[in-house]
């Protein structure tokens, strides 16, 4: 079986993501489940070796067919939008547009199925937006650049996912944001995605947004839940809300193979419950 071609987007240049990429590609394991190479510049890739003295050798190519994936080489999808001047640590808007045109040129190459996944370096939000790209991050730009209505951020661990109804949004806006809708179509999310990794029966638990003592919330009960939901006249969203909060919410406290849907994309171990 070939490995799969994963095209790492280059991020905001004037941070840190050239110089994480480079001590990536300085260890060789990174070769072993896969085949990367990198969609940004290579005067800022070159920059980033020999800060990080990682003596690896840059080379650009035009297209993926070009690359061979050999240990001890970075392989770069040269677009030519930034020079190796561009100061370090500053909102730039040059390195904004470039971070964006990385992901774009990825989600390019992923729909004409040359690469098999993507990874992203860190971009600056502020620089993107200043460049007129206005995204709150990553998840938007790529579920816009691909047609995407039903979507989410989600963490992974080895034992636990993370799924967020809100991201990137202020405290009001993410409150005002949880509605019986949004909160359906993640938890969907959350049950098909496990569904697909192969967990043939995830658990599923939902953050609160109410801070409270653990003792009282390991004490509620799935029903002073269900009102949330039963204002949605559609039997599909009942069917599944019966099913998911009908059982009695206990407290969350180790990790589990399943998904956390967290409301407010912040957490606390008091504000955690298991749907079992």
């Amino acid at each position: 079986m070939m490995k799969p071609i994963i095209g790492i987007t280059m991020g905001d240049a004037a941070g840190v993501g050239p110089e994480i990429i480079a001590k990536a590609f300085a260890h060789e394991t990174i070769f072993e489940t896969g085949r990367p190479f990198v969609i940004g510049d290579v005067a800022l890739i070159e920059r980033a070796v020999d800060i990080t003295k990682t003596e690896l050798n840059v080379v650009g190519v035009s297209d993926v067919s070009e690359c061979v994936f050999e240990p001890g080489t970075i392989e770069v999808l040269d677009l030519r939008l930034l020079t190796n001047t561009l100061p370090f640590g500053k909102v730039s808007e040059e390195a904004g547009n470039a971070a964006f045109r990385y992901v774009e040129r990825a989600v390019e190459l992923a729909k004409d199925k040359k690469i098999n996944a993507i990874c992203t370096a860190p971009l600056n939000k502020e620089a993107m937006q200043k460049a007129g790209h206005m995204y709150p991050g990553h998840t938007e730009i790529l579920a816009e650049l691909t047609d995407t209505t039903d979507f989410s951020m989600m963490l992974s661990a080895p034992n636990l996912k993370v799924i967020h109804l809100t991201t990137h949004v202020g405290l009001r806006k993410a409150i005002d944001m949880i509605n019986p809708d949004r909160t359906h179509k993640v938890i969907s999310l959350a049950d098909e995605t496990l569904k697909n990794a192969g967990n043939a029966n995830p658990r599923i638990a939902v953050c609160g947004i109410n801070l409270m003592p653990a003792r009282t919330a390991c004490s509620v009960r799935a029903r002073k839940k269900k009102n949330l939901f039963q204002r949605s006249n559609k039997p599909k969203k009942k069917a599944l809300m019966s099913k998911v909060l009908t059982q009695r919410i206990r407290c969350f406290s180790a990790p589990h193979e399943g998904i956390l849907i967290s409301l407010l994309h912040v957490t606390t171990t008091k504000d955690m419950f298991l749907l079992k």
